[in-house]
């Protein structure tokens, strides 16, 4: 999903070859991307055995203007994009599909926008590769600390090497499992930085983590 939320288009004649990437029965309910920002998230589901459950899956960075700018103002307390896609999470959440399970899921620029919508709603969290940054600019205390007491599950996969958590370090909420990168580590890629940032797309955590099964590290 994290892998198909950057090109899905919620129009099923459009996304017949990307809509190949969802396994596990997960389909495409809806896309929430307003233009005045750089955000995207799309809301899936599935039944299985009469139970019902829901994902929402944040798009990572997808360019360098609107969405690296958001990501530079994301470490200063000052992106539009977070508090939107929380109030979006909780209406979701909360009003919408209450009741229901709902898993935050999202890659680097869209794994710091799930947390805080996890944090804002005490739902279970997925990233990859996510940008780590201080969840007090944009949660409460009091929501910090219902969050951790609630049990809720919050998982981040990082891909040795990744840029993102060699400079900014994990994330300081959850479990952070750390995958061998798929990559051949040279003395030559390592001057240059190209293993490194290599090891940052959502193809190189699917890689790493197909790896990590085939291995045994991971179910």
């Amino acid at each position: 999903m994290a892998r198909h939320v950057f090109e899905a288009t919620g129009n099923p004649n459009l996304d017949k070859e990307i809509n190949k990437l969802l396994l596990g029965g997960w389909y495409l309910q809806s896309i929430f991307s307003p233009w005045y920002s750089s955000i995207k998230i799309g809301a899936y589901t599935r039944t299985v055995e009469g139970v019902t459950e829901y994902a929402l899956v944040n798009r990572g960075t997808k360019d360098w203007w609107m969405c690296g700018v958001d990501d530079i103002l994301k470490y200063i307390g000052m992106s539009a994009d977070t508090m939107l896609s929380k109030d979006f999470a909780k209406q979701f959440v909360l009003v919408d599909y209450a009741g229901y399970e709902v898993t935050m899921v999202g890659h680097s620029k869209g794994g710091a926008e799930a947390m805080v919508n996890a944090i804002a709603t005490n739902t279970n969290c997925i990233t990859f590769n996510t940008l780590a940054m201080s969840m007090d600019f944009y949660c409460t205390p009091t929501e910090i600390r219902a969050y951790k007491e609630s049990g809720a599950q919050v998982t981040h996969y990082v891909v040795g090497g990744d840029p993102l958590n060699r400079i900014f370090g994990k994330p300081s909420v959850g479990e952070t499992i750390l995958l061998n990168s798929p990559y051949s580590m040279t003395l030559w890629g390592s001057m240059i930085g190209y293993v490194f940032i290599d090891s940052h797309p959502l193809t190189a955590v699917q890689a790493a983590i197909e790896k990590a099964r085939r291995d045994g590290r991971l179910k």
